[in-house]
């Protein structure tokens, strides 16, 4: 259905207000969806707008223009039209347009009395300057002077540029050969080049003779001597008997373990003998006093060949362990090799072998 707008042009002005809103115009669009309202002094701020007392969206607003949304069941009339500034809202305009279908024309109404002169408003800010105009044509040439007098004569001018060269002429005979010069003298040396590089390494040269043997070193410091007692049984410090190493008056034991019949932790049985299963670093004074401290002794050359014979797979451990007896001055006995048929040797009591200590049991 297409819509039209009657616009009657009869305005009012709500609240006697300088700046005001005046309502010019009031057109509805062609889809019969928004209304455009025309007049000024509408406002920076988007004003409210009212038709028949029910408040519409505003879509858009300026000064001079409000752009609102009809209501969708608005049918055609006419309608009372209010907008309202911001941002009280106390000083609307009104307005009464006829929204739908339109009638015939009708006759021209009587012209309405001049309104009142509005109040002045402020002056404006001085707007920017605007742009340079463009250059205007260029006059007529005016009419020529009169000749006037012949001036002074001037003084005289700067010389003028030098001519172009002229065109080569052609090239004479050549002459004939002068005599050869003397020979000149020897110019100075040049620098020294840079060094080249390193060449192959050469082919190692044979061995040399072997030198001659250097002179005996002087002898060292004399060794202690390490004195060896038996002790019998009932001795209070081997109960069982044993031996006392004495080396530079400080006394070590190895003594004879009593009755036993199963051996201690960290011990394994072999035979009659409880041989320990872990050897320790120690001279031959430090594994003698270990063993005497967990109630041991050093195992004697036959108690050692007893252990390495009971268990032959295991043999090759015993090798570096201490025996207690047969023991000279500053010498011990050890296991040297315990496969080979005697197995036992000779080594400074200094030397760091091992400690394997040995219980005897019933």
């Amino acid at each position: 259905m297409s819509f039209a707008a009657l616009v009657a042009l009869s305005s009012s002005i709500a609240g006697a207000q300088t700046a005001s809103p005046v309502i010019y115009a009031v057109i509805p669009d062609a889809a019969g969806q928004t209304i455009t309202i025309e007049g000024s002094n509408f406002g920076s701020s988007q004003p409210r707008v009212m038709i028949d007392e029910i408040e519409v969206v505003v879509i858009a607003s300026g000064q001079d223009h409000v752009v609102a949304q009809l209501p969708a069941a608005i049918v055609p009339g006419s309608y009372r039209i209010v907008v309202c500034k911001a941002p009280k809202y106390t000083v609307a305009a009104e307005f009464t347009a006829t929204i739908g279908a339109v009638g015939p024309t009708g006759p021209q109404g009587p012209k309405g009395d001049a309104g009142n002169d509005g109040v002045n408003g402020a002056t404006g800010a001085t707007g920017p300057t605007g742009a340079t105009g463009a250059t205007g044509p260029t006059g007529p040439t005016g009419a020529i002077g009169a000749t006037g007098a012949t001036g002074p004569q001037g003084a005289t001018g700067p010389q003028g540029p030098t001519g172009a060269t002229g065109v080569q002429g052609a090239t004479g005979a050549t002459g004939a050969q002068g005599p050869t010069g003397a020979t000149g003298a020897r110019g100075p040396t040049g620098a020294t080049g840079p060094e080249g590089s390193t060449g192959p390494t050469g082919l190692q040269g044979a061995t040399g003779p072997t030198g001659a043997q250097g002179p005996i070193g002087p002898a060292g410091a004399a060794g202690s001597s390490v004195s060896i007692t038996p002790i019998v049984a009932g001795d209070p410090h081997c109960p069982n008997g044993g031996t006392m190493f004495t080396l530079n008056g400080a006394a070590s034991y190895a003594c004879n373990g009593g009755p036993r019949t199963i051996c201690p932790d960290g011990f394994e049985r072999r035979g009659a003998i409880c041989i320990e299963t872990q050897d320790h670093l120690a001279t031959f004074t430090e594994a003698a006093d270990f063993c005497n401290q967990i109630g041991a002794h050093l195992p004697s050359a036959a108690e050692m060949r007893a252990a390495i014979y009971a268990s032959p797979s295991t043999s090759g451990g015993f090798a570096g362990d201490w025996v207690a007896d047969n023991v000279a001055a500053d010498q011990a006995l050890y296991v040297a090799d315990p496969n080979a048929l005697n197995p036992i040797a000779s080594a400074s009591i200094f030397d760091s072998n091992y400690a394997r200590c040995l219980i005897r049991i019933e």
